[in-house]
């Protein structure tokens, strides 16, 4: 981890010879890198990759990681641009604070130690195999804990699209792909100095994605043709406009995080269709700083907050609920859907606010469709907790950073 922040700084350097920046900006992108999240109002590990896009580090390119074969170059499709329709208020209901849910019996847990950099989230293959972004690698995890690498320009997230390949973001200027055998192919996005965080495999067949330093949505089939969708402009920021982050599928629409600040217009859900008509829902809490989003199978979009967990039904009805038992200084650093249908999610705690990157403990909860919690206090190896995702066979799997050794957790509930 200290040589990811090592290079980020070294590349903001050279970008501060070329250009003015606020020179507390590269420390507060480093300070993202260290950890997933984090309660202050900085940008997380993802936007650290997409700020080093800012710096000029775009383009394309064919790559081979392992096998390489010849891949036609993605065809150029003029940006769109939609006017998003009028952006309602949501009717927030009352905010409740969730009561735990006694269960049978604690999850248990296992890891595996990786030789190189930390991981991000997690998919998994039809074989079993789970697969990860770490750093300027994709990492694949057989069932029997064995780590293959593959070299790649670096990751931010990775998804599984349609096609069976694993499709990733990075601070590159382009969509990266590659296939379960190695072979590697970059698209490059219309604006070569933007960057995309997350991405998801969309209901029309496509994959879409978040452009956090671009202020955009973008979509981009599996043949290479990109096509974007700007978000409304309330402002200049540093991550953009409204900063789009994550971003899941629901009811046909994509739903995404808007993490930005209230008063830079942000905290709030997006939902835009195929076409790209766009409808915001504010949130009832200032600086809730959304992120994550799951969809469940009631069509309700789950997103973690600063501090807690949200949910939107498709409707827009929103509801918060804090995490029992926990101060203030707790982040929630991931989510996902369980076999269970219930919510699952990582968070950390601190025992100093002025200090968010040094996490003192961390936590493995479940949310249900009522909205009680339960948690569960993780292992001391796991402290660090990052990003929870769906893992093979009805567990989930999760990367941490003790100080001392970079793991991938899986979890049986």
């Amino acid at each position: 981890m200290s040589d990811l922040r090592t290079d980020i700084r070294a590349a903001f350097q050279k970008r501060l010879d070329r250009a003015p920046m606020a020179a507390d900006f590269p420390e507060r992108v480093a300070r993202r890198v260290a950890r997933p999240r984090s309660h202050r109002r900085l940008m997380v590990v993802l936007v650290a990759a997409a700020a080093i896009a800012l710096l000029g580090v775009g383009g394309g390119v064919l790559l081979a990681a392992h096998r390489p074969h010849p891949v036609p170059p993605a065809r150029p499709v003029p940006t769109a641009r939609p006017t998003p329709t009028p952006a309602p208020s949501a009717t927030p209901t009352p905010v409740p604070t969730a009561t735990p849910t006694p269960r049978a019996a604690a999850p248990t847990y296992s890891s595996v130690v990786l030789t190189g950099g930390a991981a991000g989230n997690m998919v998994v293959a039809p074989d079993g195999s789970v697969w990860f972004g770490a750093g300027d690698r994709i990492g694949r995890m057989a069932p029997g804990g064995q780590i293959t690498y593959y070299t790649v320009p670096d990751v931010v997230w990775i998804t599984l699209g349609p096609d069976g390949a694993i499709w990733f973001t990075g601070p590159q200027g382009s969509i990266g792909r590659m296939t379960l055998q190695g072979s590697v192919t970059s698209f490059p996005l219309p604006t070569p100095q933007e960057s995309a965080t997350d991405i998801v495999t969309g209901p029309d067949g496509a994959l879409w994605f978040t452009e956090m330093s671009g202020n955009k949505i973008g979509r981009i089939t599996t043949s290479g043709a990109v096509t974007e969708f700007p978000l409304p402009d309330r402002g200049g920021v540093q991550c953009g406009e409204v900063c789009p982050a994550g971003i899941t599928v629901s009811g046909g629409d994509v739903w995404f995080a808007e993490s930005q600040s209230s008063a830079a217009g942000g905290d709030r859900i997006g939902r835009m269709t195929p076409g790209g008509d766009l409808t915001e829902f504010p949130l009832p809490t200032t600086n809730a700083d959304p992120y994550y989003v799951a969809a469940t199978a009631d069509g309700s979009i789950w997103f973690s907050e600063q501090h807690g967990i949200g949910r939107i039904t498709p409707s827009g009805s929103i509801q918060e609920y804090s995490i029992p038992g926990q101060s203030a200084a707790v982040t929630v650093d991931g989510l996902t859907v369980g076999s269970d249908g219930a919510v699952w999610f990582t968070a950390n705690t601190h025992d100093n606010p002025d200090l968010p990157l040094k996490s003192t403990g961390s936590i493995l909860g479940r949310i249900d469709a009522s909205g009680q919690i339960t948690t569960y206090p993780l292992p001391a190896a796991a402290i660090g907790a990052g990003v929870l995702s769906e893992g093979a066979g009805g567990t989930l799997v999760f990367p941490s950073y003790d100080g001392t050794s970079n793991r991938v957790w899986t979890v049986t509930p």
